[in-house]
């Protein structure tokens, strides 16, 4: 499948049983991650019943495993380039090739993720006065952490939090362009709250809302004055290009 997704001038190698380094142009390699992630995806329902593929996950049986869940196979890819950052060693290079990998892996379907230059006072091609702040309130630690390791691999200055109190004393002090907000619990939709109480405050009603929730209800959500209604569970890749948009219409 890999070397479907190569050309010529592209050079593949196996690091490890199972994983494998691509060396090409920058310019192909989202597209190669892109193509790999789909065709992974179109054919692992496959190897899996229809009950389990349309779970996402099987139950293991047996003495010692016997109930365990785990997560159907997948792919994750890891990208980094010379574009973004400067390798002194290919050691460098590497360790930071295992950090955006293990990132990736991180999602439980197949998924890449792409190391990018963070902004900084001597490399940013941004005016000073653009807001790429986003505050992300989500309890779930793990993806908690994913959403903020990925977004300041992305560029972004990220704060992030899992208590609602908290994430609003954020608001004031952070002064964010957009916030990744979880609803809550089914029974008190605590960030659903806070959204309303966001978008009714003169001061902080055109922050952008990304409303994330296990109910799924888009009219609620948006009622709430969301600026975009995402159920869970959620692609990162799909997220973050929607992050990207409403940044930029923030500071249009």
């Amino acid at each position: 499948m890999i070397n479907s997704a190569l050309d010529e001038n592209d050079f593949l190698g196996e690091l490890t049983d199972g994983e494998f380094l691509v060396l090409t142009n920058p310019l192909k390699a989202e597209h190669i991650a892109s193509f790999l992630v789909y065709a992974f995806e179109a054919i692992v329902d496959k190897f899996y019943s229809e009950e389990d593929a349309k779970s996402g996950y099987i139950i293991l049986h047996g003495d010692d495993n016997a109930g365990k869940r785990i997560s159907l196979v997948s792919t994750s890819i890891g990208i980094i380039s010379s574009e973004f950052q400067t390798y002194t060693s290919v050691n460098a290079a590497l360790n930071a090739l295992f950090a955006t990998g293990k990132l990736a892996r991180l999602n439980t379907k197949s998924s890449y993720v792409v190391e990018r230059a963070k902004i900084s006072a001597d490399n940013a091609v941004l005016n000073r006065d653009y807001n790429n702040k986003i505050l992300i309130l989500e309890p779930d630690e793990a993806l908690n952490y994913l959403l903020k390791t990925t977004g300041e691999m992305q560029g972004y200055q990220v704060a992030s939090a899992q208590d609602y109190d908290i994430a609003m004393n954020l608001v004031k002090t952070f002064d964010p362009a957009l916030i990744v907000l979880d609803a809550g619990e089914v029974d008190t939709l605590k960030g659903l709250e806070l959204c309303r109480k966001l978008k009714k405050d003169e001061k902080y009603k055109g922050i952008k809302i990304v409303l994330s929730t296990i109910v799924h209800d888009k009219k609620m959500a948006l009622n709430a004055g969301a600026d975009l209604y995402l159920p869970k569970p959620y692609e990162l890749l799909g997220i973050f290009g929607w992050i990207e948009r409403l940044v930029k219409e923030f500071n249009d």
